[in-house]
C-alpha cells in the first residue's frame, strides 16, 4: 500500500504541436510559464500552474517538423540525440494523459512502490529553464517512475513521485492568476481501455480511505479526484465565475457546450483532453 504521496502533482498530456496547445490555453484564458523550447530537438513544454497542482503539455513546436508524434517518441535515432530527461519523458510514452503524484518523501515512496513489486527507479533531478517576471530561472524537480500497471498499446498508467525542489518559482503568483478565474483542479480522468484491471491494481496500491467512488472507479488525491474511463479524458477546473466565463469563451470564439452547470471545451490542439469549467465549490465529477 503507497501512503508516501501528498496526492495528486500533475497531469501530462502530449501534443501534436505545442505552439497551437499554447494558443488553445490562452484562448480559454489560462496563464502559462513560458514555452520551454527545446530548439534543437523541435520539443517544447508548457504547464498551466495553480496552487497545488498542475497540467503540463508537451509535443513539437511546429507542424512542419517531420514525423508524427508516435514517431517522435519511438525514433530511435532522435531519441539518442535528445538530452537524457527529456529522452526519459518522450520514451515509451503513448498518446494517453500519465497521473504524477506528488511526494514529500521520495526515499519512503520507492521503498513502498519497491514492496508492492513495482520496480521503482532511483530518483532523479530534472532541471527545466524557465522566464520569470525578473529573468531566466531553473526549475528543478526530482522524479522517479516504476514499471507500467499495464503496458499494451491502449494502457500505459505508471506511478511516478515527484517532488517539488523549487517550489516559489514553479507555483508563483504571476502563473496563479488566470485572466478566466481559474482557480483550481477538481477532477481528471483517464482514459483507459482496461479501467477494470488497472482499478483493481490502484486499488491495492492506493489507501481505501481515498475512495471517492466505485463506478467509474475513481479516488481522492488531495485535493483532486482521480477517475478511470474508457471513452474519454479530461479535466475538471473550479472557476470564481462561471457567467464571466461563459463570456469569456463566446467573446474569443471557442466553442463550448454545457452540461448541466458546466461549460465543456473540446480543443483538437490540447489532444484530445477535454476541458470542463465549473463553479466554483461545486461537487466534482467522474
Amino acid at each position: 500500500m503507497i501512503t508516501a504521496h501528498q496526492g495528486f502533482d500533475h497531469l501530462y498530456t502530449k501534443v501534436a504541436d505545442i505552439r497551437a496547445a499554447c494558443a488553445a490555453l490562452g484562448d480559454m484564458g489560462f496563464s502559462t510559464t513560458s514555452l520551454d523550447e527545446q530548439k534543437a530537438y523541435s520539443m517544447g513544454l508548457v504547464s498551466v500552474v495553480f496552487q497545488d497542482a498542475w497540467l503540463a503539455f508537451s509535443g513539437p513546436i511546429g507542424p512542419d517538423v517531420p514525423g508524427d508524434l508516435d514517431g517522435v517518441a519511438n525514433d530511435a535515432a532522435r531519441l539518442n540525440a535528445l538530452p537524457a530527461p527529456i529522452a526519459e519523458q518522450l520514451t515509451g510514452l503513448g498518446p494517453q494523459p500519465i497521473l504524477i503524484f506528488a511526494a514529500s518523501d521520495l526515499k519512503a515512496f520507492v521503498s513502498e512502490c519497491a514492496s508492492a513489486g513495482l520496480n521503482p527507479s532511483k530518483p532523479e533531478v530534472y532541471p527545466r529553464p524557465t522566464m520569470t517576471e525578473t529573468g531566466p530561472a531553473e526549475i528543478r524537480f526530482e522524479m522517479t517512475g516504476t514499471e507500467p500497471l499495464i503496458a499494451d498499446a491502449e494502457a500505459m498508467l505508471e506511478i511516478v513521485g515527484l517532488k517539488h525542489l523549487t517550489p516559489d518559482i514553479f507555483f508563483r503568483p504571476a502563473l496563479l492568476a488566470h485572466e478566466n478565474g481559474a482557480k483550481s483542479i477538481d477532477a481528471v480522468t483517464l482514459p483507459v481501455q482496461q479501467s477494470d484491471e488497472l482499478s483493481e491494481r490502484l486499488m491495492q496500491l492506493i489507501p481505501s480511505s481515498q475512495a471517492a467512488s466505485a463506478t467509474p472507479p475513481g479516488w481522492r488525491l488531495g485535493d483532486v479526484t482521480v477517475g478511470l474511463d474508457m471513452a474519454r479524458s479530461g479535466v475538471e477546473i473550479a472557476v470564481q465565475d462561471i457567467n464571466r466565463m461563459r463570456v469569456l469563451l463566446s467573446a474569443r470564439g471557442v466553442n463550448f457546450t454545457q452540461q448541466g452547470g458546466a461549460l465543456v471545451v473540446q480543443d483538437h490542439r490540447l489532444a484530445g483532453l477535454s476541458i470542463q469549467f465549473k463553479e466554483l465549490n461545486e461537487t466534482p465529477a467522474l
